[in-house]
């Protein structure tokens, strides 16, 4: 429990960079890897409020057990509830991995013998998803349940199928200098159109005519700029450039010689795309 509490309070003080209103229902079925037993099955949700981080809560139920101990057969089943936090780490755009940390409480037992109502343990989860379309996917993983009972530590196998829905927005916590480029079809014509590639860095140069900019993002490490320009292109087909400036990654879109016109292409951002962003003049 001084493990979950000391890992949970180092992640959530610091800095997030991206946000997200993404919501997911689930529901899985589950196989018990220690003990005989029949298949189970679960319903989850999960927010993922930033880029890294998500909460879970599930409601399981065990499916028919049968455990050994002192050569005695013992049989029961049991409903839970958990509750954690899941961190992410992206691999690519449709495929990311997981470890998760919580709570797990008995709801009901069948016999408490077995493992007792109400008994609350840690849990420790490891998951592979998969992101079928952008609405759908599919996660693979395992889940240890540290139990004091007879049933003892829990390990069980589960697969699940996944319904995404809400809106990802991009943010920052951020200092001065961030833009982001919209769709080739959604840019003025007037405005020359720059098509760097998602690798590409530019080290901001001394300008005589400070320009205005949208700027998206600011990220420590490039290759956290560069996943997330990955995705954006993707998702939206947008044009973005990397640009180091104070020793941060930006997400920057085309240069505006003025602010007007800056305005109504962050406006095109966020309401045909929900993509969040401001205006900066450097």
């Amino acid at each position: 429990m001084r493990t979950l509490i000391i890992l949970l309070s180092s992640v959530l003080l610091n800095p997030i960079q991206a946000f997200s209103t993404e919501h997911t229902v689930a529901s899985q079925i589950n196989f018990n890897s220690e003990q005989d037993a029949n298949v189970g099955y679960g319903i989850l949700y999960q927010y993922t409020f930033s880029e890294n981080i998500e909460f879970e809560a599930k409601y399981t139920q065990s499916g028919d057990l049968k455990v050994i101990s002192d050569e005695k057969i013992i049989f029961g089943e049991y409903s839970s509830f958990s509750s954690g936090i899941n961190f992410i780490k992206q691999r690519s755009p449709k495929l990311s991995l997981k470890v998760g940390l919580g709570l797990n409480t008995v709801t009901s037992s069948s016999n408490n013998y077995l493992i007792e109502q109400n008994s609350i343990a840690p849990y420790f989860q490891i998951s592979a998803n998969y992101k079928v379309t952008e609405r759908l996917s599919l996660t693979l993983g395992q889940t240890s349940i540290f139990q004091n009972d007879v049933i003892g530590t829990n390990h069980s196998l589960f697969i699940s199928v996944n319904l995404l829905f809400g809106t990802k927005t991009t943010s920052s916590l951020i200092k001065t200098g961030d833009v982001i480029p919209l769709p080739l079809e959604v840019i003025p014509q007037s405005v020359p159109v720059k098509t760097p590639s998602s690798s590409t860095v530019i080290e901001k140069q001394p300008q005589c005519v400070p320009q205005w900019y949208v700027q998206i993002g600011a990220y420590q490490k490039h290759i956290n700029a560069q996943h997330m320009n990955s995705i954006l292109l993707e998702k939206h087909s947008l044009v973005l450039s990397i640009q180091l400036h104070n020793e941060l990654y930006r997400l920057l879109s085309h240069s505006f010689s003025d602010k007007k016109s800056a305005e109504e292409y962050l406006n095109t951002l966020q309401t045909r795309f929900q993509i969040s962003g401001f205006i900066n003049k450097f």
